[in-house]
This record gives C-alpha cells, structure tokens and sequence, in this order.
C-alpha cells in the first residue's frame, strides 16, 4: 500500500532527551565521566519551575530540567544547562526508574519539585533518593498534613484560625442531608489534590455547584476516583496569599499577593496577580500554621475573604508556587533560598520586598476570559462587560509577563509560537462547533472503543486501493517529482537494511506490499519473506511481478490486515511498512501488532506522510497552522449557506499526516528505540494549491533540497514530505537505558 498528497492531521510530541544550548535540535549525550549540575528541576511544563533554573542559573549555578513533553519554553533558556526529557507521566513506576537512571548517571545535588505528582512519586521513594540527592521539600511528617486537606482545616480549627463551614463526604448519597446544612450555591472541594487511577495521574479541582443535582454528579465524579470531598461556604471575596521560606524555627523571607485573576476562578492557576503588603489579620494565621505544622523550606498558605472582608484560610501548599516569578521580581528569590536551605548553606534574610508590582500569564489569562463569557450565567463570574472591561484595563497596567525577560528571551519566543499555534487550533474548533482534545500528548487508546469506526473507514481505503491499483504500479518508473520521491525512499530503506548485516535467510515482513517491488528486492538479497496486503488487487499484481522476478521460493505472499497480523509473536527479523501509516485511522495498533511480531533485537522500518513538509508550509491553503482555522471557516460557512458543501465530500478517503513526533512516541511506547530517521523528498511546490515550478525543474530542486537535508541544514532536516524510521525492539531495561543516553542518530 502506497501513499498520496492530500489531507492534513493532527501531531503529537516525542520524548527525549536534550541539550538545551542547542535548542533541542541535538540529542544530549551525557559523558562517561559524570556530569555535576548543583540542581535537577523537575516539572519542566510549569512556570514556577522556569522561575527556578532562571533564579539559579542567574547566580552561576549549573541547572538541568525534567520534564515529560519536548519543546517546553524551560529547555529554551540560556541557563538551563540540560533537559531531560522522560516518556512516561509523573508519579508512574516508568518515570521513578528514569529519574533514578538520571540520578545515577549523573551528579547531583539538589533536586527540587513543584507538582502534587512528583512529591507524591518522591515521598513513596523518599528513602532511596536521599541516598543519592539532597530533596528541596519539607519533612515527611509536615507533608503529610499540608497535603491533606481535612487534616491541614483540622489544625487550623484548633488554632482559631477561621476556616469556612463545610461538611465532609464520601459518596454521593450523602449530598442531599449535606445541603440541609449548607446553603447554595457551595463550592465542592476534593480533600486532595491530585490522586492516581486508571493508569494515569489525575489533577482535582475545586467546583461552585448551585443546584442538587450539580452538586450530586460533582460529588459523585470525585468520590468514585477514591476522594473525600467536602461541600464548602462559597467566599465571594478576595483572594490572597502569605508565602514563606521557614527552617530550623525562623522565618527567613516572606511575600504576600493578591490574585485578581484565576484559571479555574476558585483557587486554580493564578494568571493576573498583584505583590501587597502583608495584611495583618492574616499574617499572624499563617505563620502560625506554618510553625505549628513545622513545615519546612518553601510554603503558600492562602486566604479568602467573605463579602464582609473577613478571612478564611483555604489551603496550604508546601511547595514552589505558580506566581513564584512574582516574588522573585518583588525582591524575594524564594527558588536560591530554597536551595540554600536545601544544601545546607547559610540562608539569606530577607526583611523586605517591593509592593504594588504586577505579573500577567497572557496565554492563560486569554482563557479565562473566554471561559468566563461562555459561562456568564455563573455566580463566580463577573458580567460579560466588566469581564471584556476588566481583560482590556490589564494592558494600561504597569505589568510584567510570565516568560518575558530581556535577559533570558527565548522561553518568551517558544512560549509565543506555541501559544499562537493552539490559539489558531482552539479558534477552529470554535468555528466547527468542536472542542475536540488536542493531539499533543498522546496516549495509547482503548481498544474495544474503536474497532468498528475503524474498519468502516478502511473500508473505504481499500476501495480506493483496488480502483488506484495501476497507478501504484506504474508511479516507480514514470517522471516527475513524486515518482522521483517513491524511488528515492526505495533505495533509502534498502541501503538501511544492507546496512543492518543481517544473516542470508532471516525472516522479513513487509506489511503493505502495494506491487510487490519492496518485497522482491528483498527477496533478491536472500532473505525469506512475508508479504502481505489488504486489498486483493495489490496482492495480485505482486504475484506478477514475483513470477516474473523468480522468486517465488523466497516470498510468500497474502492478504493481510496491519491492525492484525496473523503471525506468532516474536516472528520476524526485520518488519517494513512504507506508505501505510498514512491510511491508518489508529496507526498505534497496527505499530503495536509490527512490534509484537518482531523478534527482540530485531528492527521496524516504517514510514509516514510528514505533516511539517516544505510544500506544505510554503502554501498558506496547505500550511498545517491554519488547518483548524480554515476549516472552521469552511464549516460555519456551510452551515450558514453561503457555500455549498461538495458533493464528494462524503466519500472522501482517510488519510492523515502526522508530526514525526507522533510517530516517534507511538513507537517509543512500544519499548522500539529509535536507530536512524531521515526526512525525504521535496515537492511538489505549490502556491494556493497550484503548481507553480514544472516537473523537470522541480524534480532538480528536490535533489538539490534533499542533498542540504541530508546534510542536516535546519529548516530542510526534518520538512521533507516523507519521514522514514528505522527503531530496534528492545527488553524493557535496555529501551529504558536508551531513553537516557543518547544514540547517535545519522542521516543518509
């Protein structure tokens, strides 16, 4: 099976690891001899961790950074030392063993957290790290009170420190006795803030309910996850927070703010905030909390004002905080401090700070305005005017923005692009009627949900197959640039398999046989092979050419499905798909099945339609950054009658192009490490969808392009139309292994 040039998809985002001085563009191979960084910052993702390797870096110390996605703005920062990057969520038993490998093959000093998930990965393993490296986060003893909110209210109750009216439940059937109590609306408050379940680490939320019914589904969504929750006085005040920096009984740096602007509105993600003097009436409170738990190193314990402006506490978080940048901007470097305490360095006092400075998430802030007008009729929102009022008032203040820093750049310009990126996205699926979930961190499905969509639209791919036959036959040995394309990457991959030195004999599958030319040549070479195709046309042409090759001792031919290979596990050597990937509606199975029927050891070969090719980015009708955009236009146009939906429409075939990022995650999922990759072939070159260079010339400005690719010239490297892969299965140990040092990854 072949491939064509139509259509656009959605991508997701490799795991790797990475030398941030080099823009992520190259590997980062950790030396023989150990590397010594005075800090590991974990959570990458978040702003307060950013804040950190710039409060360090700054200063001339050596930071590198975790995370679990690629292309974070944290990596882009001139002091960031390193990235890693790790393929597995935080608090899984695969990003324990990561970070432990990392631990190991490097020296650290410090590690330093921010996220509800990794303290929860650290305080299971605590032991063991502490034989390794310093940990910047409070005594077990502190911990477990601060992150459990029942017991965190249960100490500030017997202290006098004002709390709201709640009541606490396990199941939803007690909401309605509940409410006898409470009047609404209430807030429904989860007594943790993150929990684990269904293989997957799950963020909780606070949520205003102002009916029974709400309240009941709310209650009943958090408690089935394992959860207490409580049904909490709704505060329509204020609110405000203390943070400290406390050790050995002292108080050695303090900050407060206000937040003016939430994501989600009730205790969520600051995104507009204000440093305040410290407000008296809750000063007393809060460091009265923190010293009574003995909670250690960094903490924000926050507030919120009933209607009459008195305070009640909400929580406590022991841990760097969203806004950090805010109080670092004020005078306060919570992050050094932090690491000061953690080494067990002398600690700077800290006396005072500068008030009245202002701090703006943008990106987020864009958010939750919209949020908060699409839910106007919500008691915790403001009226759609005030609301577009108070967003457009934010610009004349004298505000600093999350990422911006005249000193350090970069993170502002990565976090940009992909702000625009989603921004370009989230408007298309507006305009479709669609919030369909973005594809960037992407995860293997449920397979009982899709069988049957499934085979419904490859229904329809093999239909097109069976009428497209001769043209697949024929496009080798024609002229023009895609004909140029399909025999390039023919010669490509036998010279990658030449190059493999496997033994005269082995077994080999190719999957998607198309003609059968792939599968010759192999079998010319001396290796005995399986192929297979799903559409009988394809399958029979292959037969021809076979016979007349002679070679039918050595191939074995017949129909086949790539979702499910009718082959024992363990049997091939060597398995190639090239041009399938793309007519795939769940291309993670049918990789899952090539991995399955690969001997360990042996290797996969496949390629995929490249959703980032030159032709395509030079075409604004073509470009995959205005996809979303322009088909929601397409859409609302439809709908309202001004243009006419085409008649084909309905029988159009599916086909897809990924991010090789994509591709390379899905592989990595299934322990296949990734040997070679390559981009290849350029054209045709189009300009709002038609050709704009004649085949022979633009057959010579394929060659010429391919030959700057395949000397890794950035902005050729990796937009070729076709991106080609080699990967090994691997046991799991050695796949893990490869996930930190580097392999060297050339291009031909």
């Amino acid at each position: 099976m072949q491939e064509s040039l139509d259509n656009i998809s959605g991508a997701s985002v490799q795991t790797q690891v990475v030398d941030s001085r080099e823009l992520h563009i190259k590997h980062a191979r950790p030396a023989r001899t150990k590397l010594t960084y005075d800090a590991l910052v974990l959570d990458a993702d978040l702003l307060q961790s950013l804040a950190t390797v710039r409060s360090l870096g700054s200063r001339g110390l050596r930071v590198a950074a975790l995370g679990t996605s690629s292309g974070l703005p944290i990596y882009s920062s001139r002091w960031c030392q390193r990235a890693f990057i790790c393929p597995e969520e935080e608090a899984t038993d695969e990003y324990f063993n990561y970070l432990e490998q990392v631990l190991e093959e490097n020296d650290i000093h410090v590690l330093i957290t921010s996220s509800d998930a990794s303290i929860d990965m650290i305080r299971r393993h605590r032991k063991r790290f502490e034989q390794r490296v310093r940990i910047a986060l409070a005594k077990e003893t502190a911990l477990a009170i601060a992150l459990n909110k029942e017991r965190t209210l249960e100490v500030a109750e017997r202290l006098g420190i004002s709390i709201p009216r709640a009541v606490t439940l396990e199941s939803e059937s007690k909401v309605e006795a509940a409410l006898y109590e409470m009047e609404l609306p209430v807030v429904v408050k989860p007594l943790q803030s993150w929990v684990w379940s269904n293989q997957q680490g799950i963020r909780l939320a606070s949520k205003l309910v102002t009916t029974y019914d709400e309240a009941r589904s709310v209650v009943e969504k958090l408690t089935h996850l394992g959860v207490k929750v409580v049904l909490q006085q709704y505060l329509s005040g204020k609110r405000e927070s203390i943070s400290f920096l406390y050790a050995d009984g002292q108080i050695y740096a303090r900050c407060a703010q206000w937040h003016k602007r939430s994501q989600p509105p009730l205790g969520g993600q600051s995104v507009l905030r204000q440093s305040i003097a410290i407000p008296p009436d809750i000063d007393e409170q809060a460091e009265l909390l923190v010293r009574e738990i003995d909670l250690d190193g960094c903490s924000e314990v926050e507030f919120r004002r009933d209607a009459n402006g008195h305070p009640y506490l909400m929580e406590i978080n022991p841990r760097l905080w969203a806004s950090t940048e805010l109080a670092v901007r004020a005078g306060v470097d919570f992050p050094y401090l932090l690491y000061q305490w953690a080494s067990g360095e002398k600690m700077d006092m800290v006396k005072s700070y500068r008030v009245g400075g202002w701090l703006r998430y943008l990106r987020a802030d864009i958010t939750t305005t919209v949020s908060a007008l699409e839910h106007r009729d919500r008691p915790e929102m403001s009226s759609p005017a005030k609301t577009i009022l108070d967003f457009c008032a934010s610009f004349f203040l004298p505000t600093a923005y999350d990422y911006v820093s005249l000193r350090d750049p970069l993170p502002a310009v990565k976090a940009t692009a992909g702000g625009v990126s989603e921004l370009v996205r989230k408007i298309g699926a507006s305009l479709n009627g669609t919030r369909k979930a973005p594809m960037e961190y992407w995860r293997a499905p449920n397979v009982k949900n899709f069988v049957i969509p499934i085979y419904k639209e490859q229904e329809k791919v093999h239909a097109y197959f069976q009428s497209q036959s001769s043209y697949w036959r024929d496009i080798y040995a024609s002229g023009g640039v895609n004909a140029e394309i399909y025999r390039n990457r023919h010669a490509r991959v036998l010279n990658w398999v030449k190059s493999l030195d496997l033994a005269p004999g082995s077994k080999v599958l190719e999957v998607g046989c198309g003609a059968g030319f792939m599968s010759i040549a192999l079998a010319e070479r001396g290796f005995q092979v399986y192929a297979i195709d799903s559409v009988e046309s394809m399958v029979e042409q292959t037969r021809e050419h076979v016979k007349q090759a002679g070679v039918n001792q050595l191939l074995f031919l017949n129909t086949g499905d790539a979702y499910t290979l009718n082959f024992e596990d363990d049997s091939f050597n060597l398995v190639i798909a090239l041009g399938v990937i793309p007519w795939l509606e769940q291309p993670e199975l049918a990789i899952s099945e090539m991995a399955r029927v690969t001997r360990t050891g042996g290797y996969i070969i496949l390629t995929a339609d490249n959703r980032s090719r030159l032709n395509f980015l030079l075409d604004p009708l073509l470009n995959p950054a205005f996809a979303p955009l322009k088909l929601g236009m397409k859409q609302k146009l439809e709908r309202l009658g001004i243009r006419r939906r085409s008649a084909n429409k309905v029988d159009e075939v599916f086909h897809t192009y990924h991010d090789r990022h994509y591709i390379d995650k899905a592989l990595a999922s299934e322990e296949l490490v990734k040997n070679r990759n390559l981009t290849l072939g350029f054209g045709p070159f189009t300009l709002f969808r038609r050709k704009v260079i004649p085949e022979a010339l633009g057959t010579a400005l394929h060659r010429s392009l391919q030959h700057f690719a395949d000397w890794g010239i950035p902005g050729l490297r990796f937009t070729g139309s076709q991106y080609l892969v080699l990967v090994r299965k691997m046991d799991s140990q050695s796949a893990l292994q490869s996930k930190i040092t580097e392999r060297s990854s050339p291009t031909f």
